[in-house]
């Protein structure tokens, strides 16, 4: 590590640097925006601004004019990282001769004390500002908070820093957009004990399939704090509760976690003991966690500050590996004001049950889930309602009508709605406003499953659900898995490649190769007998573009001619006139070489070549390993094209 200037506050294992008379030294944090180191005016005894300890675990403390939130995504590297604890005090505290920070990621023995981030590198004192990198490993991620009226502390952009003009912030990464909310759901008053509850939701979605994560750092960091001048340090919990839950309850639920002391700190090393915050990998669905905490005003608070600022945050640091640029909603913050809690959706056993056994061209019949919101009134043309979205392969996606009941408001709370949905995948044109003229007319064809309940090898499908409350306010969304029964095999989709063989015009445009006497090698040539071979000549698939899981499970083959034609060959040829073939060197449709969809075409004329024409006629099969699924056959689909040739 390099030191500027630090040599003469290393005389014993600790140094501190007090606020100078004159403007205070700037901080600068990784990309993050610079922000003033400050000490508490009135703290007696004084509290240096930058405190740094020395031996085989340095820690450098930093007290910040501003919040900044650091935490690790991965192990640091190094023998001996250097552990950044940044102090934050709020303007509730910072006029106490004993001011009590903000404290992020406390444990429960240590409840005052902030979590230690490690990783800093190039740490620097100049005189003027203090200055840090992350790791080479880039496990530590810091985030500084700004505020324009001391209030409203946010998190802005920084990572887009040296993107080029022509990037959109926030699109360039690998990830998509994480999120954490923060929605403060009770107020502390006498009634309720002096309780203050509030919600931390977390959002991480899916990474690309195939993604390594033992390349990538995949992992997430969560932590959460609050102001310890407003709630005592010994009383408060929180815990991991199932989607739209208020409380913690014990025993937990199925996925959730007892009631613990001390804050949340949620990272690579302790998933075992938690939850994990690793970003999923392929599908639809993201990872979604929802965390209930509660605080409890210290003894010598009786209310919540009057200015609104922040006394509870959360941070959802997102990993350098991962290149998520829209990082302005990955911090959350709570104040003195009741969120407009987000809705929630319950989907049962029935309901997942139901998406995960549909069956190709049949109706889904009526599926019933709920939502529910527990603080938004409805009003009239204000109501709980929600969408639905049905995923499919190659990034489609279908809106599905949902009817949450009756138009007449519901004012008392909170406000529950049972909706119903039908997925008509009977109906060919249902899905044909949301996707390519590829896929119009072939909703009945869409199947994800080769074997029922596993989907054909690449494929997957999902239903998303979001409610929206009477205020407009959106729930996270709720994913589940959808799988669709194979029930009918379709025919192969047979395509002629138009350069080789162009549509004939005057002859039912049919595929037309056609080749002239008195035109020099236009039939071929001697040395050649007049072999002609068109390579790809065709391309046969096994089944139209919506059957996902025929693509993805069959294969396709010729059916062999065995009726009596004098031209040989495996294509069944008619003489229009002319005898243009010769003997036993007939047309012949066979795969191309490392192909299993496209197909080549030769045959042989005469020697020389003679006037007259051929219409000709392939039949092609598809096939299925292991047969094909409840009880459904092979499907063939017959290609004609003509050979011609003229004078």
């Amino acid at each position: 590590m390099q030191f500027m200037r630090l040599a003469v506050f290393a005389g014993g294992s600790l140094f501190g640097l007090a606020q100078a008379q004159s403007a205070p030294p700037n901080l600068i944090p990784m990309d993050e925006p610079p922000v003033g180191l400050t000490a508490p005016a009135t703290a007696s005894p004084p509290i240096a601004a930058f405190q740094y300890s020395f031996g085989s675990n340095p820690v450098a403390t930093l007290v910040t004019a501003n919040p900044l939130l650091c935490g690790n995504t991965a192990a640091a590297s190094g023998s001996t990282p250097v552990g950044i604890r940044p102090l934050y005090y709020s303007a509730n505290a910072s006029t106490a001769a004993v001011p009590p920070p903000f404290v992020f990621g406390a444990t429960a023995a240590a409840p005052t004390v902030s979590a230690i981030a490690y990783g800093a590198t190039n740490l620097v004192y100049d005189g003027s500002q203090v200055q840090f990198g992350g790791d080479p490993l880039d496990a530590l991620v810091c985030y500084g908070l700004t505020t324009s009226d001391g209030v409203n502390f946010v998190h802005k952009v920084s990572r887009d820093l040296f993107d080029s003009d022509f990037e959109v912030p926030g699109t360039s990464g690998i990830l998509g957009n994480s999120t954490v909310a923060l929605n403060v759901i009770q107020l502390p008053t006498a009634a309720n004990g002096n309780y203050y509850i509030y919600t931390v939701d977390v959002d991480i979605p899916p990474l690309p399939v195939g993604t390594n994560c033992n390349i990538l750092d995949c992992n997430f960091a969560l932590i959460e704090g609050y102001d310890t001048s407003v709630f005592d340090t010994t009383s408060g919990q929180w815990c991991v509760a199932p989607a739209g839950a208020t409380s913690c309850v014990s025993p937990p639920p199925s996925g959730g976690t007892a009631a613990a002391f001390g804050d949340i700190n949620i990272n690579y090393s302790n998933y075992g003991a938690t939850v994990s915050l690793q970003a999923p990998i392929g599908g639809t669905q993201h990872k979604t966690v929802h965390f209930v905490a509660f605080r409890k005003l210290a003894a010598n608070v009786s209310s919540l500050p009057a200015s609104g600022a922040p006394v509870v945050m959360a941070a959802l640091f997102s990993p350098l590996d991962l290149e998520e640029n829209k990082l302005d909603d990955n911090v959350s913050t709570g104040n003195n004001t009741l969120a407009n809690v987000a809705p929630s959706v319950a989907t049962d056993n029935t309901f997942n049950a139901a998406v995960g056994a549909l069956h190709e061209n049949t109706d889904s019949g009526t599926l019933t889930f709920g939502i529910s919101d527990p603080d938004s009134p409805e009003s009239t043309g204000n109501l709980l309602h929600a969408s639905v979205t049905l995923n499919l392969p190659n990034g489609i996606q279908v809106p599905v009508a949902a009817d949450c009941g009756s138009a007449t408001p519901i004012t008392t709370l909170p406000v529950n709605r049972t909706c119903t949905i039908d997925i008509p995948l009977n109906n060919a044109t249902f899905w044909d406003f949301s996707v390519a003229t590829q896929y119009q007319g072939q909703f009945n064809n869409v199947a994800t499953d080769n074997v029922n309940g596993t989907y054909a090898s690449g494929v997957s499908a999902g239903v998303q659900i979001v409610a929206t409350d009477a205020q407009g306010k959106n729930g996270a969304p709720v994913s589940t898995l959808v799988h669709i029964f194979s029930t009918k095999n379709d025919a192969p989709v047979v395509t002629t490649d138009a350069n080789q063989l162009p549509p004939d015009s005057n002859n039912n445009n049919y595929p037309t190769w056609t080749c002239s006497i008195g035109t020099t090698n236009s039939c071929g040539t001697f040395a050649l007998r007049y072999l002609i071979s068109l390579t790809a000549a065709s391309t046969v698939v096994p089944g139209p573009v919506a059957a996902f899981d025929e693509l993805a499970a069959q294969t396709t083959a010729v059916v062999n001619y065995t009726g009596s034609d004098a031209n040989g060959g495996n294509v069944q040829c008619t003489l229009e006139n002319g005898s243009i073939f010769t003997t036993n060197g007939n047309p012949i449709v066979y795969p191309s070489d490392g192909s299993t969809t496209n197909y080549d075409l030769s045959f042989q004329l005469t020697n020389p070549p003679t006037y007259g024409s051929a219409l000709c006629t392939a039949t092609m099969t598809d096939a299925e390993s292991g047969g094909f699924p409840n009880g459904e056959t092979a499907a063939t689909v017959q290609s004609t094209f003509r050979i011609v040739v003229n004078p």
